[in-house]
């Protein structure tokens, strides 16, 4: 029985364990995407979208101020019922700028998704294949390595490859 069970112990250690001949390198995305001709395009579209966003609500947040302003000025001189109507509207307002800004980030963040996962989507393969043709048998993100040595680093060749096969629409 415990011949049984060490032989066992054996094979599955033996199985798992990565060998010294088996190649691991690692990857920065975050410079890939940096880098990137079709990352830098992208993060063009995401960063012209957020400023439009931004606009919109900027526009949209002066209305608000001018309106709040338009009510503390007239406050005095209007009837308490008006004075109350204003205020009614203004809350009526802030709820629709709030709404609206709730609206345009759920709209850029599933825009942010969407560009990131059809860039992955295409860069994958061209991974793979890189993989293959350098017989490597493991990418590491950069990002959850403590420490390594920098010649394992395919982040620049990856960008290299990438901007060769990828084109931005």
């Amino acid at each position: 029985m415990n011949k049984t069970l060490l032989i066992l112990f054996l094979l599955c250690f033996n199985f798992s364990a990565v060998s010294a001949e088996d190649k691991i390198v690692f990857l920065d995305i975050d410079i890939i995407l940096k880098d990137s001709n079709y990352g830098k395009k992208l993060i063009d579209k995401l960063n012209s979208a957020n400023s439009k966003n931004l606009n919109i609500l900027k526009n949209d947040e002066e209305k608000l101020k001018e309106l709040e302003s338009e009510i503390n000025s007239l406050k005095n001189i209007i009837t308490k019922t008006e004075l109350e109507l204003k205020i009614k509207n203004l809350k009526k307002e802030v709820k629709l700028f709030n709404e609206k800004k709730d609206k345009l980030n759920n709209e850029y963040e599933l825009l942010r998704k969407n560009e990131f996962n059809k860039f992955l989507s295409l860069a994958s393969p061209i991974i793979e294949e890189f993989m293959k043709t350098n017989s490597i048998k493991i990418i590491l993100d950069k990002k959850n390595l403590f420490i390594a040595n920098p010649k394992y680093d395919i982040t620049n060749d990856l960008v290299k490859l990438i901007n060769s096969k990828i084109k931005y629409d």
